[in-house]
């Protein structure tokens, strides 16, 4: 614990200088302080002064909400700083003429406007015993790019001046009173004065805390002789500590180098601690890790010999084996080369969900050509102006589909039709010369000009994006997983290669079947690994939980991640309540750093307040940068840069846009995301919004700027703004706010429904606005630029996209649809002539739309072309479902959560513990806790979600439950090497002695598994058990450690790191099995096991569980038999594969066990 807090003090630097203290809860006497008098009569400068705050109010680095309730607990940050420290400001002619003051004055101010983000700010200041309003009536402190600091240096010092001038000593500027500014600055000399720097300190907070409405952040300097003191004092219910800590680390190294920069320009200040920056730099540094430079479709092709008929893609009801994938993709590439296409050709591929993907994208990468993707829903013109920018050599679609694509019929291929020439073609691998610089694939997105852009990313970023992702989330032969995005973004690579070249089952699936929520919750129970998006999960995951009464069904789910959008923490509870045994991860990237840009493993336990991003993959380097590129403080929100691998070449055809994405910053190129995040003391980054009006709304990354063109294309229209907007308490819609010209229809209704059917034919779907709404002018602010955020809300839209008359809703099935359409789509009312798409509906909007019908009325809706459909029709078509059966409801599940504790004890509070509090037992029958003491390393890890369903079954029962984790592992102090066998014995006694004091139970019993039961059985040798139950216990350690071994063996070949492990510096006292280090110490006392010798007959109960098939024929195993009764060996139904590596990835998840196990627990003593 000791070396944790001297490692946290040397992050932010001179821990002998930052001293945190609390003031006591009474209320003491300022005497340092003299009271202010009455403002004079004539007080128009002072009520000019605040309007000018108020214009701009102060953002600090809140980590909390201020509320009216919230209460005032101050505590303060204090550093000094000496005569050598301190002699450039200390000359006496520096003293006379004011120079010290206001640099020092503009040192706090340059601070602030660093950890507030705001070049522009306002400042109360006491300098001695006048309070000043900073700035002076007319204009704020200006710390901008090319402003100098002696500029903001001598404007301070002239404002403060006039004050001086201006007021008599007698004669305030302002009463203190009336300083509602939320930051405060103290500025005294007591040079003259009888008392201390520390009891002056004292006085003022004991002062500031009877001041409490506004006193967030007061900063005090005070000057006696040729020494300095700075206390930073606040209320620590609104602001982090080690956001203080920071702010007082980074001030006092400024204020040192502060006389050196009066002639350098604000952006050229470099004032983070190096402390800081060395912490900084260790976050956003994935690590380095060595990929085999070689193209992934190589992986495949080792893939179709080893394990031929192995399923690699699963469609519908047909299966296409890794040695069918590798030869299709073979022929087709042959078949290119017939064709006269040459390598480095850009390819376009435009064909509906099917194994035509997979197989496309295969054969350009095998013959080192360009994927292109492209979605047959897109509207004409926007397939059109892709192809013009791309000009592709040939195109790949199917016959019905060739009409939509206005492209060279001669250039342009049906692979449906041309199967007998495909089947004519070789099926033996390539030998080709790879240039890893050869651009893999193009993904277009959503441009601001108007036009979509294309993101060039080469072979060498695929091979990163998709090595990265396999280094995190590991999925094996033994997978499957779906494909959920559309192919023509460019998460949909990682949905496709991913499982692909790692041996895995592609599940590929029609985009009806995605978007229909009952069709995608039974697929859940047939898939391991899943990703989606945040609104489509959320979606889902209501569903499942409103519609499934027992959630086993999922078990074979071991992987959910989900990205693209902020993710709501209630989502990301709801599935971790719904998939216990699943790892749940968000993923952050976008297309330019080839989506792998950090991930979050989501905490197992406890609530989720806020969601996090996480940190970089490997070989990826994160940065947040303010307006001038330089990194920002921990825990101040900025703009979130990339540089890695997966960074990728830049822009078709738009070397101006890469220019100004991709940029250079301490030696390498990073790419401007555009997203606004800050890195939280944990090591997180966060996403807080956006830099630019991009908008992200349902994992889509929008540029507005595209939307409004086209608005503004349409006959009538003068101009646009589109935005994200609530509506009520939904989520966001997006919205098209447009100004018409002078003439232009007074019927609204009719010119919304013209714009819309302008963006259908030029947009996606997902691009055209829900909602319509026409303003007299667009709002400006007062740089005459358009103010987004006085845009109005639009509120429940009255008529402005639905039929202007029409037929009202009469039966009771129409009305009750109609209901669910103004509920998904934010309406007032609809007609029966209305269309759902027509009025602002869309394919997600369809599927919420379907949910609601199946919850509401008991009918399944299949298919979007249902949305396509008029109320009236669908109405009728509910009606007759209704009558010719009734759709049975599944009876809605009511899952109780046994409240659980999570915290830490033992020595130096070092052990990490959850503890389940048990039902209310009325009778008093229930009179035993449970003790789990869990395996070691990778077994802990199998069996967590295990472990932890049974606890909360055991909680549910009535027996109080405690978890924990031994020393140097899981979330307990210490690392891994540091560990022994004495003191995980140790570490198991503490923890029953912490269960005793939580529960007041006297009586126990204690699970010990694998390696925990062979440590249980000897570390209660003198305690007196209800029931000791060890779980296949480690009873020969050196056959234990040989497995491990081959286990850690076969890891490295499998996910073929060898070239990685190879160069890795190992430490010569240490030995790594699959993630955990052993010390030799460690290793000599697990091979020195016997468990035979334990004495187990002082327990009223010892049972032995078996499941593993290793254990029974030892030596070892058949002596501790013998000492106990056969009646106390119970072997288990199912065996748990400890040792078979093929397993060692998987959670376990048998019912039949954890059935049993609770079973045997929870007999009553005898």
């Amino acid at each position: 614990m000791q070396k944790k807090m001297e490692s946290r003090q040397q992050v932010f630097g001179h821990s002998d200088q930052l001293k945190t203290k609390k003031l006591a809860s009474e209320k003491v006497e300022a005497t340092c302080l003299n009271s202010e008098s009455a403002l004079p009569a004539d007080n128009s400068a002072n009520q000019a002064a605040s309007a000018c705050l108020s214009d701009c109010d102060l953002q600090l680095p809140y980590s909390h909400l201020k509320t009216p309730g919230t209460p005032y607990q101050q505590a303060c940050v204090q550093f000094n700083l000496d005569g050598t420290q301190l002699s450039p400001l200390g000359s006496e002619q520096q003293q006379q003429s004011g120079d010290q003051w206001s640099l020092l004055v503009a040192a706090v101010g340059f601070i602030i406007s660093k950890y507030s983000g705001q070049s522009q700010l306002p400042l109360c200041l006491k300098l001695d015993t006048n309070w000043i309003k900073l700035p002076d009536h007319e204009y704020l402190l200006d710390f901008n790019a090319d402003e100098l600091f002696e500029s903001v240096r001598k404007s301070i010092k002239a404002q403060c001046e006039k004050v001086q001038r201006d007021f008599s000593p007698g004669q305030p500027s302002f009463a203190e009173n009336e300083l509602t500014s939320p930051l405060r600055l103290i500025c005294h000399d007591i040079a003259q004065e009888n008392i201390s720097v520390q009891e002056w300190t004292e006085q003022t907070r004991q002062h500031l805390s009877q001041q409490d409405e506004y006193n967030d952040l007061c900063i005090t300097i005070v000057k006696k002789q040729d020494s300095l003191s700075v206390a930073l004092i606040f209320n620590e219910q609104i602001f982090h500590l080690k956001t203080l800590e920071s702010m007082a680390g980074n001030l006092r190294s400024l204020i040192i180098q502060t006389p050196k920069l009066v002639d350098r320009a604000i952006s050229k200040i470099d004032f983070l601690s190096e402390s800081e920056k060395n912490w900084l730099n260790t976050f956003g540094d994935g690590g380095q890790c060595q990929y085999p430079q070689t193209p992934l479709h190589f992986e495949i092709e080792k893939l179709a010999l080893n394990q031929p008929s192995h399923p690699a893609i699963k469609y519908e009801n047909k299966t296409l084996s890794y040695s069918e994938l590798n030869a299709n993709a073979n022929q087709l590439a042959h078949y290119l080369i017939e064709r006269g296409i040459k390598p480095g050709s850009r390819i376009l591929v435009f064909v509906e969900p099917g194994f035509e993907i997979a197989i496309s994208l295969l054969a350009i990468l095998k013959y080192n050509c360009t994927y292109v993707p492209l979605d047959p829903s897109f509207p004409k013109n926007r397939l059109k102006t892709i192809i013009d920018d791309i000009c592709p050599s040939i195109a790949i679609t199917q016959s019905h589909l060739m009409e939509l694509l206005d492209f060279d019929k001669k250039k342009t291929i049906a692979i449906d039709k041309i199967s007998q020439q495909l089947s004519e073609q070789p099926t033996e691998n390539f030998k080709l010369d790879y240039d890893l610089k050869q651009t893999a694939y193009i993904y277009y997105t959503s441009g601001t000009t108007g036009k979509p852009k294309g993101i060039l990313a080469n072979h060498y970023n695929l091979i990163n994006y998709i090595r990265s992702a396999q280094e995190k989330y590991a999925i094996n032969n033994q997978d499957i997983m779906a494909s959920c995005a559309r192919y023509t973004f460019s998460i949909n690579m990682f949905e496709l290669m991913f499982p692909l070249s790692h041996g895995a089952t592609l599940q590929i699936l029609k985009r009806e079947h995605i978007l229909n929520v009952e069709h995608m919750a039974k697929t859940l129970q047939e898939i391991t690994f899943l990703h989606m998006g945040p609104s489509l999960l959320k979606l889902l995951l209501n569903f499942v939980k409103s519609n499934y009464q027992e959630y086993s069904s999922f078990k074979k789910l071991r992987h959910l991640s989900s990205g693209g959008d902020m993710i709501p923490p209630e989502v990301l509870q709801i599935a971790r309540q719904l998939f216990p045994h699943a790892e749940l991860f968000v993923i952050y990237g976008c297309s330019e750093i080839s989506c792998m840009g950090c991930t979050w493993p989501v905490p197992t336990e406890g609530a989720i307040e806020k969601t996090f991003v996480g940190k970089p993959f490997s070989n990826t380097h994160v940065i947040v940068l303010d307006d001038y590129d330089k990194p920002v403080p921990i825990g101040v929100t900025g703009n979130v840069c990339f540089a890695g691998d997966g960074i990728v070449t830049g822009y078709l055809n738009n070397l101006k846009l890469t220019q100004e994405k991709f940029i250079q910053h301490d030696g390498k190129r990073f790419y401007r995301t555009g997203d606004r995040g800050k890195i939280s003391y944990q090591g997180q980054l966060e996403l807080v919004g956006r830099s630019d009006f991009q908008i992200q709304l349902r994992g889509m990354r929008i540029e507005p700027g595209e939307i409004e063109y086209h608005v503004k294309q349409v006959d009538g229209v003068r101009d646009a703004i589109a935005a994200l907007k609530a509506v009520g308490n939904t989520d966001k819609t997006l919205v098209a706010y447009y100004v018409t010209e002078q003439g232009a229809d007074t019927d609204s209704n009719k010119i919304s429904e013209k714009i819309r059917e302008y963006l259908r034919n030029n947009i996606p779907d997902y691009m055209v606005p829900s909602l319509f709404v026409r303003l007299e002018a667009l709002p400006l602010n007062h740089n005459l630029k358009v103010d987004r955020n006085a845009l109005p809300d639009p509120g429940e839209v009255d008529r402005s996209v639905s039929s202007s008359s029409g037929t009202k809703p009469q039966t009771d099935i129409e009305k009750q649809l109609a209901k669910i359409w103004c509920d998904v789509l934010r309406l007032k009312d609809v007609f029966l002539e209305d269309n759902f798409l027509d009025i602002g509906g869309d394919s997600l909007l369809a599927v919420d739309m379907i949910a609601r019908v199946k919850s509401t009325l008991g009918v399944s809706l299949y298919g979007l072309d249902v949305a396509r459909e008029c109320l009236g029709v669908l109405a009728n078509i509910c009606q007759t479902d209704k009558h010719q059966e009734q759709a049975s409801e599944l009876p809605v599940k009511t899952i109780t959560i046994n409240p659980t504790e999570s915290f830490y004890f033992g020595d130096e509070k070092s052990l990490y513990g959850t503890y389940h509090r048990p039902v209310k037992n009325e009778s008093g029958a229930i009179n035993t806790a449970v003790l789990i003491c869990p395996p070691v390393g990778q077994e802990h890890v199998r069996c967590n979600y295990f472990l932890k369903n049974m606890a909360t079954k055991l909680a549910a029962s009535g027996h109080p439950v405690l978890r924990f984790d031994y020393f140097g592992c899981g979330d307990s102090l210490g690392v891994d090497y540091q560990a022994t066998i004495q003191r995980w014995q140790q570490d198991q006694n503490l923890a029953l002695s912490e269960l005793s004091v939580r529960s007041g139970f006297d009586n126990f019993v204690v699970l010990g598994v694998r390696l925990g039961a062979t440590i249980a059985a000897s570390a209660f040798s003198e305690s007196h058990l209800e029931k000791l139950i060890l779980w296949d216990p480690v009873v020969n350690g050196t056959e234990y450690l040989n497995q491990q071994q081959v286990n850690q063996k076969e890891l490295i070949k499998e996910l073929r790191f060898l070239k990685l492990f190879s160069k890795i510096k190992r430490n010569p006292h240490l030995n790594q099995f699959i993630g955990f280090n052993y010390s030799k110490q460690l290793l000599k006392e697990i091979t020195s096991i016997d468990i035979s010798q334990c004495q187990l007959n002082h327990h009223k109960q010892v049972a032995l569980l078996k499941t593993s098939e290793s254990i029974q024929n030892s030596i070892e195993y058949e002596n501790f038999v013998g000492n106990l009764d056969q009646s106390k060996v119970v072997e288990l139904t199912e065996n748990c594969h400890w040792t078979d590596y093929q397993k060692t990835e998987n959670a376990l998840t048998n019912h039949q066990i954890l059935s049993e196990l609770i079973n045997l627990i929870t007999d009553q003593p005898e």
